[in-house]
């Protein structure tokens, strides 16, 4: 269920980015794109994918310029996951960025402290579309990221809207408040950078086993506009049954157009 989930938002940001006139978008990362949903095949995709990843975490997706994508495609292998980073490195060195895709299964603009200005308020529960990074995440692409040198993107998508923010500007941040004291003032300095830290229960969706994991929620008022959702995507219910018989039902994304906003366009168009 989770893998459906990633392959809708990592679909809706190539699809958008490769529907715009100067940006084309392959994807990198381990693939919710290609995968397939039966367990067996998803087992069998990430035992290939773990021997390629050479350095650090692939982010998700990269992206080109189209002139520079046009001459590099034929270089693309069907899954370009799949590809050894090898193969890659020449290509990746001529691309603008990269992303990290996030999904949150909420309808960003009803989410009713959406619109909040920093510093935030003190409140026990902010309840807005904020782009998520778990710690555990962030040396691994900041391992890519020196390597290659080129700004990684961590964009949030909703059921209507996407949100990004450049990791380092997360992470300049996170230092911040780090260096903050505990207490009063360490809570002050998160509302005034609209960053929270906190700590999420996560289940991994291979073993099944949850456990607490530090993560980073950036508020929208201090992220950038990505996208938003030209029409909404399709609807069905599926379900999964385990090896052992259990039947988990879902709801399956399909389909549902993101059309890049100016802020980001711009943002590329500078770097």
């Amino acid at each position: 269920m989770r893998f459906q989930q990633g392959r809708w938002s990592e679909d809706r940001i190539i699809h958008g980015i490769n529907d715009t006139s100067d940006y084309r978008a392959v994807p990198y990362g381990m693939s919710r794109v290609y995968v397939e949903s039966d367990e067996e095949t998803i087992d069998e995709y990430w035992e290939k994918y773990s021997q390629i990843e050479t350095y650090g975490k692939r982010p998700d997706i990269i992206v080109f310029r189209r002139p520079i994508y046009e001459t590099i495609k034929s270089e693309l292998s069907e899954d370009p996951t799949l590809m050894k980073e090898d193969e890659w490195e020449p290509l990746v060195k001529q691309s603008l960025c990269a992303i990290e895709a996030e999904n949150s299964l909420w309808r960003a603009a009803k989410m009713p402290d959406k619109d909040l200005k920093l510093p935030l308020p003190r409140k026990s529960n902010i309840i807005a579309p904020n782009i998520w990074v778990k710690e555990e995440d962030v040396e691994r692409l900041l391992s890519w990221q020196r390597i290659y040198n080129k700004p990684v993107y961590v964009v949030q998508v909703f059921y209507d809207l996407a949100y990004a923010a450049r990791l380092e500007n997360i992470l300049n941040k996170v230092k911040r408040i780090e260096e903050s004291k505990q207490g009063s003032l360490r809570d002050a300095e998160m509302r005034r950078q609209g960053l929270i830290i906190a700590t999420q229960k996560y289940t991994d969706s291979r073993t099944g086993v949850s456990e607490q994991k530090e993560v980073y929620r950036l508020h929208p008022a201090t992220a950038i506009p990505f996208g938003s959702l030209s029409h909404e995507p399709t609807l069905e219910l599926k379900v999964l049954e385990s090896k052992s018989g259990k039947i988990m039902p879902y709801v399956h994304f399909s389909g549902g157009g993101l059309t890049l906003t100016k802020e980001i366009l711009s943002e590329w168009s500078q770097l």
